[in-house]
């Protein structure tokens, strides 16, 4: 592909796309550190060429005639402001849009219908089409209607490996599942936790209120669903049954009168009433084939009428979701749709 592109963000992820850009023929023309634009050549070395400005997103020493696509890779921020300003900044130069920064949709959901997100949520999995493919026509109004999922895949891999919690953590950590934290198990977990509310935000958006995501007839602020972190009491009971637990995410038409449930958030929006937690499902039906989801994976289990597995299905299992090197290929398919679309112009 003879595309020339430019990277915001170096860190894992913005490395990875780099390494994967060179392996099928993309042209890293510019990468966005925090510190300034770079250029990289054959052998991987930076050259500092302009400046960036986090507060206003502006930047210098880029010659956009030359840019065929953008690839949002920074860590989320604040609010979403730094990823916003980096899209208005390359949207009004007419660049088209790859990424997988969660705040930049979870705070500014018409950033969704013109920018490339499917790496948002579950990384590699690809978990956003599937929701949306499989849902059968008549599901968003039906009111038994109900989708559980695992959004997080590290969450996931922590609390399904045979190792200690500890260790899982830092293994996350070592595979690039997780950031680097110095508070340990429960900032991370808590930490994951957080990033799931804005998982949980884009799904909404982008599956259950389509229609309403441009006008914001329904907003959701993720800053004021509380999330229940966990405490040093909560996560020696998650420890001490932890084999019956998974971070589960529920979207249903009623009440589920769900018990058990350790940490997580909940809200109502438009008729949708959202669950999210460490939830036991070794004594629930709905939830049981979800402890065969294994590792850093995701999944989605959709019930039509809210019956029960083999007689509403279907489901979906996928792995792996976490890590630059899943997130990175569902990026590139992301750029391969635009190719299709015609939506890139300059090669």
């Amino acid at each position: 592909m003879n595309i020339n592109t430019l990277v915001c963000g170096y860190g894992n992820i913005g490395k990875e796309l780099v390494r994967k850009a060179n392996e099928i023929g993309l042209n890293v023309s510019y990468i966005i550190k925090s510190d300034g634009v770079y250029t990289i050549d054959a052998g991987g070395v930076l050259s500092r060429v302009g400046k960036y400005s986090e507060l206003d997103g502006s930047f210098s020493g880029v010659d956009f005639s030359r840019i065929s696509v953008g690839f949002i890779a920074i860590p989320a921020s604040a609010n979403g402001l730094a990823s916003r300003k980096l899209a208005v900044a390359l949207t009004q130069k007419r660049i088209p849009l790859v990424s997988c920064e969660k705040s930049l949709f979870a705070y500014y959901p018409s950033n969704l219908d013109l920018i490339a997100h499917t790496a948002t949520v579950g990384g590699g999995s690809r978990i956003l089409p599937y929701i949306k493919m499989n849902m059968p026509k008549g599901f968003r109004v039906h009111h038994n209607a109900v989708i559980h999922t695992v959004l997080n895949a590290t969450l996931n891999f922590i609390m399904s490996s045979e190792k200690s919690m500890e260790e899982a953590v830092a293994e996350a950590v070592s595979l690039k599942y997780a950031e680097p934290s110095a508070g340990g198990l429960l900032t991370t977990l808590n930490s994951e936790m957080d990033d799931t509310l804005l998982k949980t935000c884009i799904v909404m958006y982008d599956c259950f209120l389509t229609e309403h995501t441009v006008n914001h007839n329904f907003v959701l602020d993720p800053n004021a669903i509380k999330v229940k972190h966990l405490d040093e009491t909560s996560l020696a009971a998650l420890k001490a049954e932890r084999e019956r637990y998974r971070y589960i995410v529920s979207f249903s038409r009623k009440p589920l009168g769900e018990r058990d449930v350790i940490g997580g958030f909940s809200f109502v929006i438009n008729g949708w009433f959202v669950s999210a937690g460490f939830k036991r499902f070794d004594n629930n039906a709905y939830l049981w084939s979800l402890k065969y989801v294994c590792g850093p994976g995701n999944a989605a289990l959709i019930f039509p009428e809210g019956k029960y597995p083999g007689i509403g299905g279907p489901n979906c299992t996928v792995s792996p979701g976490a890590g630059p090197g899943p997130t990175v290929r569902t990026m590139i398919d992301d750029l391969r749709q635009l190719i299709a679309e015609k939506r890139i112009v300059r090669y």
